[in-house]
């Protein structure tokens, strides 16, 4: 039970999400700092943007969130624990969408998962997990968590990057494949042409960019992940 009044009592702490963003954040500053010319600033936020590894949990090969004893919480349940929108450890996604929410270090991210074909399994199954519940009651808890393949959400933001993660795992021909059935499949040209909310251009961006053939796997890096052109040519 939550005891600090600070804490919205609907949006409640989302760890697992705070802890994976700040990492990022962290990132990003030591970038900053590094194009400032500021090498100890940037030495010390590149350390902190690996604590995301303090809530990888080895045994599952998902982040995990701890008591307050630092153990990891049990029994645990990936796609349902943490009540409406999983907020009391997630944020409107399960654990499913943040497995793979270290945009910024994808290549760790691989080598925690033990290498690039477990990570492409963990990904497959990604794709294919049942949802675990009839379907009405899966989106009576999680809402948000909508356009499914598998537990994929086509349909929000922490989502978008993941079909790209094959790239990783040398595997791009899936990558390639999955774009192509996620954006055939959830952004037709008719009444239910978008599969969630559009969050400001959110899932524009992601047509747009895969449409196009690349995408921003790590924003603030000035490099994209090439997938599958639909176009011979865009000017």
């Amino acid at each position: 039970k939550e005891t600090v009044p600070e804490v919205n009592g609907f949006e409640k702490r989302q760890p697992i999400p705070v802890t994976l963003g700040t990492a990022y954040d962290q990132w990003c500053l030591s970038r900053i700092a590094a194009a400032l010319n500021k090498k100890d600033e940037s030495e010390y936020y590149l350390k902190c943007s690996y604590n995301y590894r303090n809530v990888f949990n080895p045994q599952t090969s998902f982040f995990h969130p701890k008591d307050k004893n630092g153990n990891f919480i049990e029994p645990f349940d990936y796609r349902f624990s943490g009540g409406i929108g999983a907020r009391d450890y997630y944020a409107e996604n399960n654990g499913w969408t943040y497995r793979w929410d270290v945009q910024h270090n994808i290549g760790d991210l691989v080598n925690l998962m033990g290498g690039a074909e477990k990570f492409s399994e963990n990904l497959d199954q990604t794709f294919s997990e049942w949802l675990g519940r009839n379907k009405y009651e899966f989106y009576a808890q999680l809402p948000d968590q909508t356009g499914n393949v598998g537990q994929f959400s086509m349909a929000n933001e922490p989502s978008l990057h993941i079909p790209y993660l094959y790239n990783y795992a040398g595997k791009p021909w899936k990558t390639q494949k999955r774009i192509r059935d996620l954006v055939h499949q959830w952004f037709r040209n008719d009444v239910m042409g978008v599969p969630g909310d559009e969050d400001g251009g959110g899932l524009s961006s992601f047509v747009v960019f895969s449409m196009m053939g690349f995408y921003p796997v790590t924003p603030g890096s000035p490099s994209y992940n090439i997938g599958s052109p639909f176009f011979n040519e865009i000017k």
